[in-house]
């Protein structure tokens, strides 16, 4: 019997590509988006000091909600965040954690 609901792995994917085609900000823009404060989630990356991970988000797409899922779940974010948190999971070795 075959899968009827896409792999998660898919999911994601489908995510990125979607979010990719939107933006226009450098790996440099983004760095100043995402943060690490000891006193903001335990020093976890963050989105602009929030107590919002990227992990969350990460999770987020890899369950399959989209873009506008997550902005109207998380207001205070906009789409440029959003592209900050792909831009950092981008740029993070395989395997490493996210935190």
């Amino acid at each position: 019997m075959a899968l009827s609901v896409p792999l998660r792995g898919q999911r994601y994917e489908s995510g990125v590509a979607q979010l990719f085609s939107l933006g226009h900000m450098t790996h440099e823009d983004n760095k100043k988006i995402i943060t690490k404060d000891a006193q903001v989630r335990n020093g976890e990356a963050c989105i602009r000091g929030l107590p919002i991970t990227v992990a969350e988000i990460a999770e987020r797409f890899s369950s399959g909600a989209s873009l506008q899922q997550i902005l109207a779940d998380y207001p205070q974010l906009t789409r440029e965040d959003i592209l900050a948190c792909l831009d950092y999971l981008a740029h993070k070795p395989f395997g490493e954690y996210l935190y």
